[in-house]
C-alpha cells in the first residue's frame, strides 16, 4: 500500500512538472512568434524592405533578391506604407505555428484586418506569405475603405484619370489548363467608375473541339501579399477584330499591378492558345 501511495505521488509530481514545462514552452513560443511579428510590422512602418525580407517566407518569389526588390517597389508608394498596427488576436495552431489577426491603418484612411500566419522554420519564426490573394483569405476584412479622392504624393498624378494604355501582352503556344502572368508589371490604375477595359483577341488550334475560355485577373502586389482587384472571364474565339471586355474593381485606384491569365483545362483534348491585347483605363 505504501509503495502504491509513493507511486501515485510520483505520478502526480511528474504530471505537474510536465504540465508546467509544456505551459512554459507554449508561452515561450507564443511570445517569440509575437516578438518577430512585431518586428515585421515595425519594419513595414519604417519601409525597411531588407528587414522585411529576412523575416518572411514568401511563396510568391524564388529568391531573396527578387523578394527585396518587390517589397521595395511596394513600399515606395506612400499610400502602401502602414501608419500604425495593432495585434488583435493570436490563435495557437501548434508549438510551431500561430495565426494572428492584425489591424493596419494606411495614409489614405484605409483600415484593414489582416490575417497573418507564423511558423517556426529551422528554429526561426517567419511570417508566411502564400500565393492566395489576401482579400480571399479567411479573416481578411476592410474596416474602412480608402478615400480615393485623397492625394498622397506619388498618387497625385492619378487624381484626374486620362485614357491611357497600362499594359500590353502577347502569348502563343500556351497549353490549356495553364496559368501565367503578363510581362508588364508595376502599372497603376486610376478609374472614374471602378472599371478598366481590355481590347483583346484570343483563339486556339482546336476550336471545333473546345471553345476558348480565359480568365483575366488584375492583381496589386503588396508587401504582405497580392490583392485581387478584379477579373473577367472571356468565353469564345475572338479573332480578326478586337474584342472589348471590362473588369470592375473594388476601388477607383490600384497600384503596382500585373495581369494573370488562367486558361480552362479542356480535359479530353490537348490544345494550345494564342492571344494578345491591351488594357487601358479612363
Amino acid at each position: 500500500m505504501r509503495r502504491l501511495k509513493v507511486f501515485s505521488i510520483v505520478c502526480v509530481l511528474f504530471f505537474g512538472i510536465s504540465t508546467t514545462i509544456f505551459a512554459n514552452e507554449s508561452t515561450s513560443n507564443s511570445e517569440a512568434s509575437e516578438f518577430i511579428l512585431r518586428e515585421y510590422l515595425e519594419a513595414s512602418v519604417n519601409q525597411d524592405y531588407e528587414r522585411l525580407s529576412r523575416l518572411t517566407e514568401d511563396h510568391r518569389y524564388n529568391s531573396l533578391e527578387e523578394k527585396q526588390q518587390e517589397y521595395k517597389s511596394s513600399l515606395e508608394n506612400p499610400s502602401e506604407v502602414p501608419l500604425s498596427f495593432t495585434i488583435i488576436d493570436q490563435q495557437r495552431v501548434s508549438d510551431k505555428e500561430y495565426n494572428y489577426s492584425v489591424k493596419l491603418e494606411f495614409p489614405d484612411n484605409e483600415i484593414i484586418n489582416l490575417p497573418i500566419n507564423m511558423k517556426n522554420i529551422n528554429e526561426n519564426w517567419k511570417v508566411i506569405i502564400s500565393t492566395q490573394p489576401v482579400n480571399e483569405q479567411k479573416g481578411y476584412e476592410i474596416i474602412e475603405h480608402a478615400d480615393d479622392n485623397l492625394m498622397i504624393q506619388k498618387n497625385q498624378a492619378l487624381a484626374e484619370p486620362q485614357p491611357s494604355t497600362k499594359c500590353t501582352w502577347s502569348f502563343s503556344e500556351r497549353v490549356d489548363g495553364r496559368t501565367f502572368t503578363s510581362l508588364c508589371k508595376k502599372f497603376d490604375l486610376s478609374t472614374k467608375d471602378y472599371r478598366t477595359t481590355l481590347n483583346l483577341q484570343q483563339y486556339n488550334d482546336h476550336k471545333d473541339k473546345i471553345i476558348p475560355l480565359i480568365k483575366y485577373e488584375i492583381f496589386e502586389t503588396k508587401f504582405f501579399g497580392d490583392n485581387l482587384w478584379g477579373y473577367t472571364d472571356v468565353y469564345g474565339e475572338k479573332k480578326g477584330v478586337g474584342f472589348k471586355a471590362e473588369i470592375f474593381g473594388d476601388t477607383l485606384k490600384a497600384t503596382n499591378c500585373y495581369i494573370k491569365f488562367s486558361i480552362e483545362n479542356s480535359k479530353n483534348t490537348v490544345t494550345t492558345f494564342k492571344g494578345f491585347g491591351e488594357l487601358y483605363s479612363f
